[in-house]
């Protein structure tokens, strides 16, 4: 795009050169710290890096896990406009102008803002021209949290076009995001229905085999409807043996996850509920095992990829090969075996228990071996040409939000004109 005709120097590496007729000036000119505390009935806001400044979820896990204390009269007032700054988070562009009216930690900075276009000062300073002077200015008190003095804050430069041009710059990237966000927007859409089809051909697949023009018979089972006439349908009891095997201290803690089977804890990254009395009462586990958790009614069945022990709560089966582990796997994760889940539920509290007495008497169909294999070869085959759209719509939209990001860093510190684009 087109640059201005005379460019002088910023004085910063990352920033480099400016045009020439912007000010250079420094947060002092337009911040004041303020503190307003005593109103515990407004509503709780958050700082966030991605959405700035929100209205805080109490139920939420995102935010930090932070401590939410029964008096708020301590927590301090943000208004509409004002800048709020996660001092302790602020290198990673934890700060926003306010959309919203309500509280937040006392251990945030609250400013009054004095500048002549504040929505050109909430894009400007959180772009990624600005990350960087927050992370410069912040001082490590640990690894993952830095300290913002008051004094550093005001010391950050910013630089400030005419108000024409900060008009212009914002009818600009509005126009630009909103172009970029649409395809993300579609891309996403994309991927969404991509994994539809893969989740339908795969419960396809698994309930009525590789062969379409295989002569079908009712099953008379509702869940399971019509499959090839020469599969078998058995009792799930029939299929598998319950393990309940216990006293295995040595052997590493297991738990057991949605998206990545059964996995030693220590190699889950989310929070869990860490075991540390008792191994000599949890379930030993073995390689090839199923575990039926509090989460499997919402996703299936978990795979055990690891040797070690797991919550007596969770009932652990073993197959007794009738069914491949492979097909087990597409099976225990299809649509249709979730929703006979859904069934076999008991209590209403968050992490329901599924009765296996219920479950191990509803039916499964039981294709050939040599089926079997060829379904699971057909499955495998699917996911990896799915899996390279989704990769390639991925792609897509990491490149288009660092395209983003970009337009507006390049926008807001004068590497692109703009004053004549909507014109």
């Amino acid at each position: 795009m087109k640059k201005y005709p005379k460019y002088k120097d910023s004085g910063v590496s990352w920033i480099g050169e400016i045009p020439e007729h912007w000010k250079f000036a420094h947060l002092r000119n337009y911040l004041k710290l303020v503190s307003d505390k005593g109103h515990p009935n407004e509503i709780l806001l958050s700082v966030t890096r991605d959405r700035g400044v929100i209205i805080r979820n109490v139920d939420s896990k995102e935010e930090n896990h932070n401590f939410i204390p029964d008096d708020l009269s301590g927590y301090k007032l943000v208004k509409v406009g004002q800048f709020a700054i996660n001092k302790m988070k602020s290198w990673q562009g934890s700060y926003a102008v306010s959309e919203y009216q309500g509280i937040v930690s006392p251990a945030y900075y609250i400013c009054d803002l004095n500048f002549p276009y504040k929505k050109f000062f909430s894009i400007a300073i959180r772009s990624r021209a600005y990350i960087p002077f927050f992370t410069q200015y912040s001082k490590g008190i640990r690894v993952d949290q830095w300290d913002l003095s008051p004094i550093a804050l005001k010391s950050i430069p910013f630089i400030e076009p005419p108000l024409p041009e900060q008009q212009a710059i914002v009818s600009f990237l509005d126009a630009k995001t909103a172009q970029i966000d649409r395809f993300i927007s579609e891309a996403t859409k994309e991927i969404e229905k991509l994994n539809e089809l893969k989740q339908a051909q795969i419960a396809h697949l698994v309930m009525h085999g590789t062969n379409p023009d295989a002569p079908m018979k009712d099953s008379n089972i509702v869940w399971i409807g019509q499959v090839p006439e020469h599969w078998e349908v058995r009792k799930m009891k029939f299929l598998f043996d319950e393990r309940t095997e216990k006293n295995h201290p040595e052997e590493p803690i297991l738990c057991a996850t949605q998206a990545h089977g059964v996995i030693p804890q220590s190699m889950y990254d989310n929070r869990v509920v860490v075991v540390n009395t008792g191994f000599q009462n949890l379930k030993f586990v073995e390689v090839g095992d199923f575990v039926i958790s509090l989460r499997s009614f919402q996703g299936g069945i978990e795979y055990a990829h690891y040797q070690g022990i797991i919550s007596a709560a969770y009932t652990i089966l073993r197959s007794k090969g009738d069914l491949t582990n492979d097909y087990t796997r597409y099976l225990f994760k299809s649509f249709p075996f979730i929703q006979l889940l859904k069934t076999c539920v008991k209590g209403i509290r968050e992490g329901q228990n599924i009765n296996y007495d219920m479950l191990k008497n509803n039916y499964l169909f039981v294709p050939p071996k040599q089926e079997q294999t060829a379904i699971v070869s057909a499955i495998n085959s699917l996911n990896k040409r799915i899996d390279m759209l989704t990769s390639q719509l991925v792609d897509q939209i990491n490149h288009l939000k660092e395209l983003k990001q970009r337009i507006i860093s390049d926008a807001v510190t004068g590497k692109i004109d703009v004053r004549e684009v909507n014109n």
